[in-house]
């Protein structure tokens, strides 16, 4: 079953014929082998072209880029807005190695919605540059990951724990799912917002909301088992060094959350 989809891959990507194998084992880092008929191949295996710098793909997918790209940014543009978001899109998708973004796409739903979500991320992103008192568009659960601390004493408690807390996030993020780690680095590595991360996995804003929050929680409280398990402080302690942490979660999920790993450019 699952050879005749990466033939029907490798039909609609003629250059995958002589790399079949390093294709497989790609899509086999990403998802498990039985769950492949559910994912589109035929736009992973032309991510997996683009990204191993395959110059027909690159062009296919900036093709793909450009028919979605403009009417969505220019929603929020001029031309020159526009061409300036396509030209950022275009950099965050296809380079930076493992950290390019199209590395995130898993083939849940079609390579223009995921390039779709892209775009809009970016356009957010550069109008908000350009209007700095523009406000947040509402997401709770970034507002979760960074809310304020409580005064002098827990930043002072923040200072003195800063290490045990760090070992903790870092232990917790790795308890966490592939998926999950997936989930919370398109929203605050990448700066998905989170109608983007929906999209970009084929699902409703209210699932994708579901499966963030859940991440979220597991993530903050393994992260206070751990620095319980640490330091051994008063239940009331522990909360407000949680508290005078978070606004680093961001930053640390930034960080610590494993890059994607994907193909390596053909010289």
């Amino acid at each position: 079953m699952t050879a005749s989809l990466v033939t029907q891959a490798v039909a609609a990507w003629p250059s995958l014929r002589t790399r079949r194998a390093e294709f497989e084992q790609w899509l086999s880092s990403r998802a498990p082998e039985d769950t492949w008929s559910t994912l589109n191949l035929e736009d992973l295996g032309l991510s997996f072209l683009a990204l191993s710098g395959d110059a027909a793909a690159v062009v296919e997918v900036e093709r793909r880029l450009q028919r979605v790209g403009r009417p969505t940014a220019a929603r929020r543009g001029d031309d020159d807005f526009v061409d300036e978001v396509l030209q950022q899109s275009r950099q965050r998708l296809l380079v930076g190695g493992a950290r390019a973004r199209l590395q995130a796409y898993r083939g849940q739903g079609a390579l223009v919605q995921y390039l779709k979500a892209v775009v809009t991320s970016v356009s957010v992103d550069l109008a908000r540059s350009r209007k700095p008192a523009e406000t947040s568009d509402g997401d709770d659960v970034l507002q979760k990951l960074s809310g304020p601390g409580s005064g002098a004493e827990s930043k002072l408690m923040h200072l003195s724990h800063r290490a045990h807390f760090t070992r903790a996030f870092k232990a917790a993020l790795a308890t966490l799912s592939a998926e999950e780690r997936t989930w919370l680095r398109m929203r605050f590595v990448d700066g998905l917002s989170i109608d983007a991360v929906g999209t970009a996995f084929g699902v409703h804003r209210t699932t994708a909301m579901r499966w963030l929050e859940k991440a979220q929680n597991t993530l903050l409280k393994e992260t206070r088992r751990q620095l319980s398990d640490a330091l051994a402080l008063p239940p009331r302690e522990l909360d407000s060094l949680m508290a005078s942490l978070r606004p680093s979660l961001a930053e640390n999920l930034s960080r610590l959350l494993p890059r994607v790993t994907g193909p390596k450019p053909r010289r």
